[in-house]
């Protein structure tokens, strides 16, 4: 009996029909295989970058970051499971240390509470009417583009809650009503903040600007800045093909043709007599030009005495000064300002290196961006007392009036006063004034002074595999500060330095600790794996003991 069997897609109408019903069956299935599976598969999209929580952001950086975090999950359809490793993962180490240290369960809590503990200990509670002020004072950045300036207002203002909240006024309503007036505030603001001057009279002084929306400011702004910026764009190309034909005028007056240049030499060969009665030539070149002589040139010199001679090359007399701003006569009289400095936005950080070749612990910095005038670099190169707190450079006194540690002095030749048990005291202070900066300096915020010479070579066996301690050593509790002041000292004092992260150790000893007779710990490191697989040297010397058995 035959069988029959029709596709279940939508909107196919493909029919199998076999003599039974498992013919029927695997007719159907190939179908589906090629027809319509091969139609759903696609190309498999990129993957969506996690997003990173900084510590010590503002409302807007965490909104920005709900957002991302948001579109992360539902771009890679995360499961219950992995939704909160992922939350968590999206956490600095220094803040996940600091969410698990709050809550050691955090990580078995619901979404909205990881969220509500992440916004607690990363966000810097700022007073409402903080960023008010700042919304109110934001400013167009020199070379922003308005949309750029606008999207950065909308940030701003979305944390400033502009909304009022009142009953409703209709009789038989009860209910309240939220009025939001963002928009008319950052419409405010644009119109406040532009950077360009003449734009913003010509925006301020539009019909109906009151009556605009807040788009609709926008796209008059932004028409207003695609013309200046075409103004500026042809002017320039307009100077430059000029600047190019001057050039290549004074190319071909440098080299002329031949057939030009018969008529000069023939006018190069006349001669005139001066009044004075020598002779010189009718004709020559000035600045690149054939002009006639009337007079010799003794006899021009004294007739124009004030007259100097010019220290610049002939190219440069030639040349037409250039103006660097768009210029034009046709305006009517007034008085105008000047225009402004150019100014580059710069991310600038604190110079690592320059520590490190000083020999001096760098303190803790940061990066950030500034707007600087841009200058040719003939002039020096400023920053303010706020772009050194920006980078986290902090003005602060040591409170350190140790002496400046020097090497020693050499030894004296004689001695200031006669040695004898009177003068104890005496040689005593003369010793430590002497030894003051260097021998007796134990200053522990300076750099000891480096040792010259070639390095210390620790001679291993080099079939021996690195012996690496992982397990950091158990510091007692009454020990923790003072062990860790004294780290601070050494690296203070450049005896050790600080590992720098993402590097590789091949041999990493531990550090003991013991105490001192007076209770303070003692530092010490564990070298007996080093020591078991070095090459000891052999350093014969004479003992004192041996010349007097001799």
């Amino acid at each position: 009996m035959a069988a029959s069997l029709k596709c279940e897609a939508a909107g196919c109408t493909e029919v199998k029909t076999a003599d039974d019903m498992s013919t029927c069956i695997a007719l159907m299935q190939l179908h589906q295989k090629n027809e319509h599976e091969a139609s759903d598969a696609h190309q498999k999209p990129p993957t969506i970058n996690r997003p990173v929580l900084q510590q010590s952001i503002g409302e807007e950086e965490w909104a920005a970051f709900t957002r991302r975090w948001h579109m992360f999950q539902k771009g890679t359809n995360l499961s219950l499971g992995q939704v909160m490793a992922q939350l968590l993962a999206c956490c600095e180490p220094e803040l996940e240390v600091a969410l698990f240290r709050e809550d050691p369960t955090i990580a078995s809590r619901a979404e909205k509470e990881i969220l509500d503990a992440m916004k607690l200990l990363t966000v810097v509670n700022v007073a409402l009417s903080v960023r008010r002020a700042t919304l109110l004072q934001t400013k167009q950045d020199p070379g922003e583009h308005v949309r750029q300036y606008v999207a950065r207002l909308r940030g701003l203002a979305n944390v400033c809650q502009w909304s009022k909240t009142g009953v409703c006024t209709t009789a038989t309503c009860s209910g309240t009503v939220t009025i939001d007036y963002t928009e008319d505030i950052v419409k405010l603001v644009l119109l406040n903040g532009l950077g360009d001057e003449e734009i913003r009279k010509e925006v301020l002084g539009t019909t109906e600007i009151d009556t605009k929306t807040l788009n609709e400011t926008v796209c008059l702004v932004d028409s207003k800045e695609t013309a200046a910026r075409a103004m500026v764009t042809d002017y320039l190309r307009v100077a430059a093909s000029s600047y190019k034909k001057m050039g290549r005028g004074q190319t071909n007056q440098a080299s002329p043709r031949p057939t030009h240049d018969y008529g000069e030499q023939d006018k190069m060969k006349c001669k005139i007599r001066c009044q004075c009665g020598s002779l010189t030539p009718q004709f020559g070149k000035v600045r690149g030009r054939v002009k006639e002589f009337k007079l010799c040139l003794e006899c021009w010199k004294k007739n124009h005495p004030r007259t100097r001679k010019s220290s610049q090359p002939e190219s440069c007399e030639s040349m037409e000064a250039l103006f660097h701003y768009v210029a034009t006569t046709e305006m009517s009289s007034g008085l105008s300002g000047a225009l402004p400095h150019p100014t580059l936005k710069l991310s600038v950080a604190v110079d690592v290196e320059a520590y490190t070749k000083m020999k001096t612990p760098c303190p803790p910095c940061r990066s950030a961006t500034i707007t600087a005038i841009a200058d040719s670099g003939a002039q020096t190169c400023l920053m303010g007392l706020q772009i050194m707190k920006n980078l986290g450079l902090r003005q602060q006194h040591s409170g350190c009036r140790c002496p400046l540690r020097t090497a020693p002095p050499p030894r004296p030749a004689k001695l200031p006063m006669v040695p004898s048990p009177k003068s104890t005291e005496v040689m005593k202070d003369w010793l430590l004034k002497r030894y003051a900066s260097s021998t007796f300096n134990i200053c522990p915020h300076q750099p000891l002074p480096a040792m010259t010479g070639p390095p210390i070579e620790i001679r291993v066996d080099p079939d021996v595999q690195p012996v690496v301690t992982r397990r950091p050593p158990n510091v007692p509790v009454h020990w923790q500060e003072e062990v860790s002041e004294q780290l601070k000292r050494d690296m203070a004092l450049g005896v050790i330095e600080r590992v720098p992260p993402n590097t590789p150790v091949t041999w990493l000893h531990s550090m003991v600790l013991t105490p001192k007779s007076d209770g303070i710990p003692r530092r010490t490191v564990d070298l007996q794996p080093l020591n078991r697989h070095s090459v000891r040297e052999t350093h014969h010397t004479i003992t004192p003991s041996h010349p007097l058995n001799r």
